[in-house]
């Protein structure tokens, strides 16, 4: 007996590493959704030249919230990889806000 899968689409906003800006959409069948934050080279509507971009997914747990965190924050190199990852920039930042409030 075959197993059945689970063919539900889901679609995937990206945010260009770059400049910030919301891409082009990408559906992804429900089997085939990436890790939180997953980086893909795509190109930029905005900056006219392919960048990374950050995938934000209902089903990964990253938020635009997150990717907004990372992008203030300078979490992204030029060339749109990571400095350290999403978990590292917030215990950074808890860290620097707990010396802030102790003094």
């Amino acid at each position: 007996m075959l197993k059945k899968q689970n063919f539900e689409v889901i679609t995937s906003d990206f945010y260009c590493t770059k400049c910030g800006n919301k891409g082009i959409p990408i559906p992804r069948f429900n089997n085939h959704i990436r890790e939180k934050g997953h980086l893909k080279q795509l190109y930029c509507i905005y900056c006219n030249e392919v960048t990374n971009h950050c995938e934000i997914s209902p089903r990964a747990n990253y938020l635009y919230e997150d990717f907004v965190i990372e992008f203030n924050n300078h979490n992204f190199k030029p060339n749109g990889e990571r400095v350290m990852t999403y978990k590292q920039l917030r215990n950074k930042m808890y860290m620097k806000a707990m010396q802030s409030v102790t003094g």
